[in-house]
């Protein structure tokens, strides 16, 4: 699955697009182009249809409201109130909604976004996980944790995120 807006890249990497909308999801084979082609054409369709459903509602109705109060076409007009009743009339297409998003200019920070020194970690004073963590993340810093279960990769992230106290040594956050 792929959230993106870059639109060759859509095109060159997919095959069939989901489009969500309305509590409803719709299947379309081919890439972004056809997607939007084939989507097009069936809302053109969708329109006409309703459009012409409405026409022909709207023909009845005159007939209806013309000849309501007369007894010899009481039939004939019952007969049309009934015909009005069984028509399907297809539902208006509702378009996405267009979104603007205005992100104010952020300030400047200055480094380190995180630092531990000398940082013994761990659930409880005499339960420690690490010892001696020393380090600096800043907005240039990319951290892969890789180890077994149990090797303290969530405790460390968790003492980074201040949400677990250090036994030992300094924590910063800008």
């Amino acid at each position: 699955m792929i959230v993106s807006h870059a639109r060759d890249f859509l095109n060159a990497t997919c095959q069939e697009m989901i489009h969500f909308q309305n509590l409803k999801l719709t299947y379309y084979k081919g890439n972004f182009d056809t997607f939007e082609r084939t989507r097009n054409e069936k809302e053109r369709l969708t329109a006409k249809t309703r459009s012409g459903q409405l026409d022909k509602i709207g023909h009845i109705q005159k007939f209806i409201d013309k000849f309501r109060y007369n007894a010899k076409r009481a039939t004939l007009v019952q007969s049309r109130i009934k015909a009005i009743q069984r028509i399907d009339v297809v539902a208006e297409i509702i378009q996405d909604p267009t979104c603007v998003f205005m992100f104010p200019n952020p300030e400047k920070i200055s480094p380190p976004m995180c630092r531990l020194d000398e940082a013994n970690i761990g659930y409880g004073p005499d339960k420690n996980i690490l010892e001696g963590v020393n380090i600096d993340i800043n907005l240039e810093t990319r951290i892969a944790l890789i180890g077994p279960n149990g090797a303290g990769k969530s405790t460390l992230i968790k003492a980074m995120l201040s949400k677990l106290e250090l036994n030992d040594g300094y924590r910063f956050i800008h």
